[in-house]
């Protein structure tokens, strides 16, 4: 394992030249924050995470949603946001589930329709064990907006995850992902 950043980022720049999408997305993170060694530049993550996607990624439609919607490298496009989001939800991405759910339930006015679809997508995200999705169906329970019976599902359902994967070596491979979220902003 890597220990310093040098040693990651040059890692993860002989990963990017063997093709591996997962690096082009880590990458992109470094790109779009930036950090102490490497200047922001956006339209430079956006272009690697175009090329993770080219690739196979499906976390980095993930990415490209946020720099769509914040106008971040690309022109700011909504429209182009709810397409990337959708597409890394359907590909399994828990995140993405939160964000549309977000999304849905932010709309102005809020419809009942929204509120169903944001709902959806909360209780798709805790059922794969999205802590954020958890807090977001339990706070739609406590504002009355679903009944208890959804909820406690939805608890059932990433309390059953979240024991699956607990054991060291996630809690090991977790932290580790900490480490380089903070190198690469992730």
């Amino acid at each position: 394992m890597a220990s310093t950043n040098d040693e990651r980022f040059k890692l993860t720049k002989k990963r990017m030249a063997c093709h591996d999408s997962d690096a082009f997305v880590m990458m992109g993170g470094v790109y779009y924050s930036g950090t102490e060694e490497i200047k922001q530049d956006a339209r430079k993550a956006v272009a690697l995470w175009e090329k993770a996607v080219e690739l196979g990624s499906e976390s980095a439609h993930y990415f490209l949603g946020f720099a769509c919607a914040d106008g971040e490298g690309v022109e700011r496009d909504g429209k182009k946001a709810m397409y990337h989001w959708r597409l890394a939800a359907i590909s399994g991405i828990p995140m993405a589930r939160y964000t549309l759910g977000q999304a849905a339930i932010q709309s102005k006015p809020r419809h009942p329709r929204q509120v169903r679809l944001a709902v959806k997508h909360f209780v798709m995200g805790a059922e794969a064990g999205h802590d954020e999705s958890l807090a977001a169906i339990r706070k739609c329970y406590e504002e009355g907006l679903v009944d208890k019976e959804v909820f406690e599902k939805a608890l059932r359902a990433h309390k059953s995850v979240s024991d699956e994967m607990s054991s060291k070596d996630r809690v090991a491979a977790h932290k580790e992902r900490a480490e380089l979220r903070i190198l690469g902003g992730l």
